[in-house]
């Protein structure tokens, strides 16, 4: 039987907060093949600060703790719309009448927003 005493976080085997732990039974006998230790809040609360961190470290805009500057920065680097948005828009707000044609162009352009 497989037993792991620690917890996967923030690219570590660290210590799990309790020693409570889980049976880990198999579909097809349905026999216990290994216990893993049971995760307390405190434990899922450290993985995602660890993951947090890393995103933090890595993306910009999630880096910025102020709101304010926050907001700049979105407004700074927002994309523009796709020129077909507003007919794209328009047609499926039933605004517009489209032939087939033209439907299927705007389906599978540049702008796939309406492809499944």
């Amino acid at each position: 039987m497989q037993t792991y005493k620690e917890l996967y976080i923030g690219g570590e085997w660290v210590a799990p907060d309790g020693s409570e732990v889980i049976e880990v039974i198999s579909p097809a006998t349905e026999e216990v093949i290994g216990q893993v230790p049971h995760a307390s809040t405190g434990d899922a609360d450290r993985a995602v600060a660890a993951r947090f961190d890393v995103i933090s470290a890595t993306n910009t805009a999630a880096a910025i703790q102020d709101e304010r500057a926050f907001l700049e920065w979105i407004a700074d680097h927002q994309s523009s719309f796709p020129d077909a948005y507003r007919t794209i828009k328009e047609a499926n707000l039933g605004l517009v009448e489209l032939s087939d044609p033209d439907a299927e162009t705007l389906e599978s352009g540049a702008n796939q927003c309406a492809v499944m």
